[in-house]
């Protein structure tokens, strides 16, 4: 499946309203750029684990985040291509991919496509900062990529 992080006002948008689309677009694209990427996960751990990860490495505070979920099955005829990011802790860049060839006709077919059959998963804050304080010690990649708002915590 493929995973990313929205607004949690996804739960609640509908894909036959143009509108709801274009905010669904807004929220996941950025500066005019039509590059959208996905984590790819194969099961509900791995997508926990991106979740987890997400929060914690690159989100400044913690907070519940908001999750999509996609089948990949539904998503065959996008090109989905794995590019790996330095920036990110090394489990999610080794799962980061992009989809490549959007333009604006097919964006709006891809995030329509993932209001109609996409799932959104919350991740609580409790969840994120619990993890966070038992994983701390043995994650050096944790430990470095933590801002200090994070850090405070322990």
């Amino acid at each position: 499946m493929w995973v990313r992080e929205v607004k949690n006002s996804w739960r609640e948008l509908k894909p036959s309203d143009p509108d709801d689309i274009q905010k669904a677009i807004d929220s996941i694209v950025f500066k005019g750029d039509l590059q959208v990427s996905f984590y790819k996960a194969s099961d509900c751990a791995a997508v926990a684990e991106i979740a987890l990860l997400w929060g914690v490495t690159v989100m400044k505070f913690p907070a519940t985040r908001t999750f999509l979920l996609l089948a990949k099955p539904l998503f065959r005829d996008f090109k989905f291509v794995r590019v790996k990011n330095p920036n990110l802790h090394p489990y999610l860049s080794h799962r980061h991919y992009e989809v490549k060839g959007l333009d604006e006709k097919n964006l709006f077919e891809f995030v329509r496509r993932a209001l109609l059959t996409g799932s959104v998963y919350r991740f609580p804050e409790k969840s994120l900062t619990g993890e966070f304080k038992r994983r701390y010690p043995t994650d050096s990649e944790i430990k470095i990529r933590a801002s200090d708002y994070w850090k405070r915590m322990l």
